[in-house]
Formats: structure tokens, C-alpha cells, sequence
């Protein structure tokens, strides 16, 4: 199993949406839920803020709104197809002028992360 020895965060626009994609070490549930927490204190007036972490007691996803399966489910298996291990992901999305194919969402979100995890050790 690999980790990361850092937060690390990238940002992608697709169609004027913008997508903060953010990367953090963890080790617990309860790490993972209070970094979720202060991430959507932080960034309150996005449209979503989408979820995926694996730790030592446990993991979980949540696609904060975007339709069912489309984005926390593919950040977790980005993270599990990668063999990542006591890390938390947030995606932040700020709306643009037109909404994204499931597809389209699938695709970009998992690009990004692999363009993140070149940056795992």
C-alpha cells in the first residue's frame, strides 16, 4: 500500500466549471471527517464538495449532491486502483454555465486524480 507524504491540491476548469481537487494525508475516520468539515466551511459557496478516503479504521464516499455514483464512487476506486492508503480526497466544484455528463464527470475527475497521484510516494 502506498500513501503521501503531503497535501496536495490541483485545479481543473471543464465547460467554466471549476474543480479543486484536493489530496490529504490521513489516518483515521475522524481525521478524514473533521479535514471534509473544515474543507466545507472553506469553500461553503460551492456547489459541491465531493468526498472519497481510505484509512486505518475504515473509508467511505460521498457524492455531496452530484448524481448518484457519479463522484464520490470513482474518487474511492481512483484511490483503491491506485493502492492508496490512509488518504482523504476532496473534489470542490464551483458551477459553470452548463451541467457535466456523468460521463464527462467520471472522466475529468479521475484524470485529475491520476495527474495528483504522479505526485505519491
Amino acid at each position: 500500500m502506498k500513501t503521501i507524504e503531503k497535501a496536495v491540491q490541483s485545479e481543473i476548469n471543464i465547460k467554466k466549471s471549476q474543480f479543486i481537487c484536493s489530496l490529504f494525508p490521513t489516518k483515521s475516520k475522524k481525521e478524514s471527517k473533521e479535514i471534509i468539515q473544515k474543507l466545507n466551511q472553506q469553500y461553503h459557496d460551492a456547489t459541491h464538495n465531493c468526498t472519497a478516503y481510505i484509512t486505518n479504521d475504515g473509508e467511505g464516499y460521498d457524492d455531496n449532491g452530484e448524481p448518484g455514483g457519479t463522484a464520490g464512487k470513482p474518487m474511492i476506486n481512483a484511490l483503491r486502483k491506485n493502492d492508496l492508503h490512509n488518504v482523504t480526497a476532496v473534489v470542490t466544484r464551483y458551477f459553470g454555465e452548463s451541467n457535466l455528463e456523468r460521463e464527462v464527470w467520471f472522466v475529468h475527475t479521475a484524470n485529475q486524480f491520476l495527474k495528483l497521484l504522479k505526485l505519491v510516494k
